[in-house]
């Protein structure tokens, strides 16, 4: 705890490391990536990288000059303010913070970030941080998809078929099917060619309309925190031909990652018809008498 903050400049840290060849070895040698950061709210900008810190992120030196040191179009948009606001508490605190986010990689993939964070001082009158990184993508996919086969176990019972549609993870895959019968585990699509796939089993005339409510835009409008009933209904064939009515219904798991919980409604809907086409009758029936009386 009886650590001295004091304000240092980024010319110091250049000295530092390209003066003395076994702190740069050093630096360069530790195991994930490290990061300084020179930080605001509206900046994020970065002073000093190791080697790890390109091979996480997919970068060279030269294509990391070349595209910029604010780190914050990096961050996953949803993301972005809990990145900022662990930099402000461990800016305040002086203490060190950690924070799993997502963050870009340069091809544009997300990853999983587990990062530890350490104030250091002040450099032209902002907040030095440091920052290191490790890749946890794979971790957090195994702890999802744990998560996803829990989730989904318990709602066998009331879905005839579901599907897992990972937006940034670009997956699109059937976990569970009453209609095509088969069994075990199902391929994993990419999440446009799966969405193609999928909806090729869709009667024409709604086909348009499930491409658009299963889209990645109808995700993005949806507010998941106050709308507890997000459906839309269709008709699809099964394995056999068969023409059934079926009720989509959206289930969030994580801000980009869905359940979609397919509900034969075939006999509901048939039962709704036989109604109508009663209802139909009656009124056929009354306008006729009410015709007769009138004559």
């Amino acid at each position: 705890k009886n650590i001295e903050f004091v304000d240092v400049s980024k010319d110091s840290f250049d000295s530092l490391f390209h003066g003395d060849f076994l702190i740069t070895k050093l630096f360069n040698n530790v195991v994930g990536g490290i990061a300084i950061y020179e930080y605001s709210r509206k900046s994020v900008d970065l002073v000093r990288v190791n080697d790890g810190y390109y091979d996480i992120y997919g970068y060279t030196p030269s294509s990391f000059n070349e595209e910029g040191y604010n780190v914050l179009p990096s961050v996953f948009e949803e993301d972005v303010e809990k990145f900022l606001d662990v930099c402000d508490l461990c800016c305040e605190t002086k203490e060190k913070q950690s924070l799993v986010f997502r963050r870009y990689h340069r091809d544009r993939r997300v990853l999983w970030i587990d990062m530890k964070l350490q104030y250091l001082g002040n450099a032209n009158n902002r907040p030095l941080l440091c920052a290191a990184f490790n890749d946890v993508t794979q971790i957090k996919k195994m702890e999802i998809h744990d998560q996803v086969r829990k989730y989904t176990s318990s709602l066998m019972a009331l879905c005839d078929e579901m599907i897992d549609i990972n937006i940034y993870g670009n997956t699109f895959q059937i976990i569970y099917s009453k209609f095509t019968g088969e069994h075990g585990e199902f391929p994993i699509y990419s999440y446009e060619d799966g969405l193609k796939m999928w909806t090729n089993t869709v009667i024409e005339e709604d086909r348009e309309k499930i491409l658009q409510f299963l889209s990645e835009n109808n995700f993005k409008s949806i507010d998941f925190n106050h709308s507890l009933d997000i459906f839309e209904e269709c008709r699809l064939f099964d394995r056999y031909g068969k023409l059934n009515w079926c009720k989509l219904v959206i289930l969030r798991i994580e801000e980009t990652h869905f359940i979609c919980c397919v509900q034969d409604i075939t006999v509901q809907k048939q039962a709704e018809i036989m109604v109508q086409e009663q209802l139909a009758a009656v009124r056929n029936q009354l306008n006729r008498m009410m015709t007769g009386f009138q004559k």
